[in-house]
């Protein structure tokens, strides 16, 4: 359990929230969806291991794809090339390999 409050004001021990193992979870899905990011769902011990396999292979591709998002583009790429000061501009840039 976790207790949430100020210790000083205490007067009963009922006075305090909290969180037990059970509301846990959901805390933390609530917590993702402040941080923008998506919530999940429960883990369920008694799931099929095929089906458990292709989450478990979503989740994976999921991370990659978001882990290929902070790359820079190709455009941005492009242009931070013709900003160097090489002889390269944005009108002599497509005659180059």
């Amino acid at each position: 359990m976790i207790f949430i409050g100020d210790v000083k004001d205490l007067k009963q021990l009922t006075d305090l929230r909290v969180l037990k193992e059970q509301d846990y979870f959901e805390f933390q899905n609530t917590l993702r969806r402040a941080l923008g990011e998506k919530a999940i769902e429960p883990y369920n011990p008694d799931e099929n291991p095929r089906v458990k396999y292709f989450k478990a292979k979503a989740r994976l591709r999921d991370r990659v794809k978001a882990k290929s998002k902070d790359g820079l583009t190709l455009g941005s790429t492009l242009a931070s090339i013709c900003c160097m000061g090489l002889g390269i501009t944005p009108l002599n840039i497509g005659e180059l390999s």
